[in-house]
């Protein structure tokens, strides 16, 4: 009997946690909601789509601290617009034939 009750509170925990979860997904959707509100009523947004080629003024664009470096490219904090963004720095090494090993 004491088994039954025991596994009856995990199933109403389980069920109050994903309710919990399907909450809090709720509440990151508002969230996303008023800070897309927040930006085009600031005039801080671009969109694309998957056809679109983004052209940026750079005289906009400011680059910030390097995050994190590849073989050929460097990635940036950085600020367009006001708005945070990424800048990936992509350049051509010397390939020599010790690197192509």
């Amino acid at each position: 009997m004491n088994d039954t009750r025991t596994f009856g509170k995990v199933v109403e925990m389980e069920n109050k946690y994903k309710s919990e979860q399907r909450r809090v997904e709720e509440l990151e959707r508002q969230l996303d909601k008023l800070s897309l509100k927040e930006n085009r009523s600031s005039g801080q947004t671009f969109q694309l789509d998957a056809d679109s080629i983004l052209e940026i003024n750079f005289n906009q664009l400011q680059v910030n601290e390097q995050i994190s470096q590849g073989g050929f490219s460097t990635i940036h904090k950085g600020t367009y617009k006001g708005l945070q963004v990424a800048v990936k720095k992509n350049f051509n090494p010397k390939i020599d034939q010790e690197l192509l090993k």
